[in-house]
């Protein structure tokens, strides 16, 4: 009897940016706000699975009234954990669907000229290991 495997590969339809600040969460999104002209709202915590807990890690998010594009501001580094462990040299995760544009080199350097923000750079999904902690629902 023939054995056959099937091989999904995931597609994933966004891009990522970390971001090193020394602020607080809340505080960083006020900045992206007033930089880039969003309108991040805080909504309800992410939750990680940890190996001995769970960790809340705190979202901001803005949805574009005029396209589908959603950015969301994650806090990467908790007291619990992380949410994206390998990349612990950034404390905040940027998370943009649908943009139309993308993460060009323009949006970078705005980016990086906002307060608070220290440094900006964009991460290749595809060598993330806990890159599935990027895919959540909405509410």
């Amino acid at each position: 009897m023939a054995i056959y495997t099937l091989d999904i590969e995931d597609d994933y339809e966004f891009e990522v940016i970390g971001i090193s600040s020394h602020e607080k969460p809340y505080r960083l999104a006020w900045s992206l706000n007033r930089g880039m002209n969003w309108m991040m709202s805080r909504r309800e915590d992410l939750m990680v699975s940890q190996r001995n807990a769970v960790s809340g890690h705190a979202q901001f998010r803005y949805n574009h009234p005029n396209d589908t594009s959603v950015i969301t501001l994650i806090d990467n580094k908790t007291s619990e954990g992380l949410f994206l462990p390998e990349m612990s040299q950034f404390d905040f995760i940027l998370k943009m669907e649908n943009m139309r544009f993308g993460c060009d080199d323009q949006m970078l350097k705005k980016l990086r000229s906002c307060s608070f923000v220290i440094t900006a750079f964009p991460l290749q999904i595809e060598k993330l290991k806990s890159k599935q902690n990027l895919i959540f629902e909405y509410r």
